[in-house]
């Protein structure tokens, strides 16, 4: 169980890090949970991989079921609304390597390491090590706030 719902992760010991978001939480991999009105199954090995959607769609457009997706979630009524074939194809393709190789790509992509952490410096993204960014400080005093006076609404 994680965030709610029913999930398969990849656990810190194979992934220490654990999820960027929340690193207390290990990698979601796959989760299924009940929402009011309908049901969701959360793909991220998906989620921010083009390529791997794209196959997906093609995959469950074999099926000739409609597709409600989001970014990695599928919402569905019934399990009869769901092609199991594409579920079942795209979780066996995505193995746990190739997952996080996904994982630390996407990160990157947005310049940060595999903690989440923003990466400074192109040797940084180069390696793939974290520069910590030089914090700043200010010696300026706030300049003094113009003092308001209230008024009386004209009728």
């Amino acid at each position: 169980m994680g965030y709610g719902m029913m999930g398969y992760s990849v656990p810190h010991s194979v992934f220490p890090p654990g999820y960027h978001c929340d690193p207390r939480q290990p990698l979601p991999y796959a989760g299924l949970a009940s929402q009011k009105g309908y049901m969701s199954l959360y793909l991220m090995c998906i989620y921010g991989h083009g390529e791997t959607e794209s196959w997906f769609r093609k995959e469950w457009a074999k099926s000739g079921k409609k597709l409600d997706m989001g970014k990695c979630c599928i919402r569905f009524k019934k399990v009869e609304d769901l092609a199991l074939d594409a579920i079942a194809a795209v979780i066996k393709r995505v193995t746990v390597k190739k997952y996080l190789a996904q994982y630390a790509a996407a990160l990157a992509s947005k310049g940060k390491d595999i903690t989440g952490k923003k990466i400074s410096g192109g040797a940084a993204k180069a390696t793939g090590n974290r520069v910590p960014a030089k914090k700043s400080v200010s010696t300026k005093k706030p300049a003094p706030q113009p003092a308001t006076t209230r008024s009386r609404p004209t009728r």
